[in-house]
């Protein structure tokens, strides 16, 4: 009898666990999939949720404070986006599989990926802010403001930003493909003669904060990263699996953590801005590296980054994103909580209500495509 129910709690506990990774981890059974990349993105998402919390005096302990951190987060957001899109991208235009289909899916799951989540978040601030809440989204007209791209205020500043290098990094694609036809080191010459170019017109003039060319460069060097795996595979593989690639990627970070506002005083007795290009250049240089790094450096990076609990927070980063700002005022109010545990109350809240709108949300929306038409044997849409 009791192995029987021993049995049956086991068979209970395989389905729910088969279930939960069937919603948090939907890409794992794709051949193609890099799970490390995953964790990359959870790891992005932290250093902004943790950004803001240290803001608010929240730190795991008094000696590491990440304020500045949270645009270093958001640039891994842009290099990593650009990495993955602007690799299948580039695999379709290579293989001849770019097809109407192909783009109409494209356009359709950028969408359904941004703005259906990004409303919510939306009409939730909105209606915090008449709860008291501090919020930017305190009218209709800012939230409509908003939904088109027209302001981008607090976190909502990055949504405009890369929603607009979807519709950019086709283009330049496309034109690789039509200059060159991806022959090296003719592609490689233009991709960085329009990197060195955007980094001009990126610090030359005063762009708008939700502009898309004052971060191009950010963009560009995930963009980098893919065609010249894609194209010179065994070189970059070669040159990230040498140990003094994995030291420079690792006193890169150390170096990317010592320039932030609290360590850069207290280590050196100078004062920093929080948000400045130069930290920008670097997150968004740490950032190329990392998701190389991630795929070849098995007994560092790939360990780490491929941990399940660092995937599922990336898998629920979007949610997380959009969603921690007010669930950490909401936890700051809280004064039946001990301060010691008002940081991990904020994490733990907010990684499962992102949890919840990402399975109800997210996850149902990521599955939608067009009908594929009879006759039509294009490949799946990135």
């Amino acid at each position: 009898m009791k192995t029987r129910t021993i049995g049956r709690f086991r068979l209970i506990f395989n389905r729910m666990n088969a279930g939960l990774q069937q919603i948090f981890f939907p890409n794992d059974h794709h051949p193609a999939h890099i799970r490390a990349l995953d964790g990359l993105r959870g790891f992005a998402v932290l250093l902004v949720m943790m950004s803001h919390a240290s803001l608010e005096g929240l730190n795991p302990l008094p000696f590491i404070q990440m304020m500045g951190a949270g645009k270093g987060g958001v640039m891994l957001f842009f290099v990593l986006s650009a990495y993955l899109l602007d690799r299948q991208i580039t695999q379709a235009l290579q293989q001849r599989q770019a097809s109407t289909r192909y783009w109409a899916n494209y356009a359709l799951r950028r969408f359904l990926r941004i703005f259906p989540l990004f409303t919510l978040a939306l009409v939730v601030y909105w209606h915090l802010s008449t709860l008291g809440y501090s919020t930017e989204i305190d009218s209709r007209t800012t939230l409509v403001q908003h939904l088109f791209l027209q302001r981008g205020e607090s976190i909502f500043w990055s949504i405009p930003v890369e929603f607009k290098y979807y519709l950019i990094s086709p283009l330049i694609l496309w034109g690789c493909q039509l200059a060159f036809n991806w022959q090296y080191p003719a592609t490689a010459r233009l991709l960085w003669g329009l990197l060195v170019f955007s980094v001009v017109i990126a610090t030359a003039i005063p762009w708008s904060p939700i502009s898309t060319l004052k971060y191009l460069p950010i963009f560009f060097l995930g963009t980098l990263a893919a065609v010249f795996q894609l194209g010179k595979p065994e070189q970059v593989a070669s040159y990230f699996r040498e140990k003094r690639t994995t030291i420079i990627t690792l006193l890169t970070l150390l170096f990317a953590y010592i320039i932030l506002p609290h360590p850069l005083e207290s280590l050196f007795g100078l004062q920093a801005k929080a948000h400045n290009a130069v930290g920008y250049g670097i997150w968004a240089f740490i950032g190329a590296r990392l998701v190389l790094a991630v795929q070849y450096v098995k007994d560092v990076f790939k360990r780490i980054f491929e941990w399940n609990l660092l995937r599922w927070i990336g898998n629920i980063s979007f949610s997380a994103y959009l969603f921690h700002l007010p669930i950490l005022e909401w936890v700051l109010r809280q004064g039946s909580i001990p301060e010691f545990l008002k940081l991990p109350a904020f994490l733990l809240v907010t990684l499962l209500a992102s949890s919840t709108t990402f399975a109800l949300v997210e996850r149902p929306l990521s599955r939608v495509r067009l009908a594929k038409q009879r006759g039509n044997n294009s490949s799946p849409t990135a």
